[in-house]
């Protein structure tokens, strides 16, 4: 998981969606019905695939500098 952990925030995940997340009932059904389950693992996959080997590319390469900068300072909160 990618991100930082706050209070409120594990990652790029909200803290509430992980609390749902981990409700034994859906941890059960999860178990029981696996092919959603990888689907839905499979479908953030290939946006992880689709963000590291497309979008920070293009970022890097084709993005003037000042857009860097400005978008950083708005991301990190500089």
């Amino acid at each position: 998981m990618r991100g930082v952990a706050t209070k409120h925030r594990f990652g790029v995940m909200p803290r509430f969606l992980l609390n749902i997340l981990t409700i034994k009932s859906l941890i059960r059904f999860n178990q029981k019905f696996k092919l959603p389950t990888y689907i839905a693992g499979n479908i953030v996959q290939g946006f992880d695939f689709l963000r590291e080997n497309l979008a920070k590319k293009i970022y890097r390469k084709i993005l003037p500098p000042s857009f860097k900068n400005w978008y950083d300072k708005v991301r990190y909160r500089i």
